[in-house]
């Protein structure tokens, strides 16, 4: 009788067992890229409008 291979996507079950992954460990987008783009957003338009406002010397 010939040997087959074994095959994991054949015979792995998926369940609430050890094959699926804890809820901790699955990958999300990481919250401080959208922090730093809003405060990078903040800081360019107060500094234009720093800028903008600030008294001129020859008025």
């Amino acid at each position: 009788m010939p040997r087959r291979r074994w095959n994991a996507r054949r015979t792995r079950f998926l369940g609430a067992g050890p094959v699926m992954p804890a809820p901790g460990i699955t990958r999300r987008r990481r919250p401080w890229r959208g922090m730093v783009l809003a405060l990078t957003a903040i800081v360019l338009v107060a500094a234009v409008g720093t800028y903008l406002t600030a008294p001129r010397p020859a008025a």
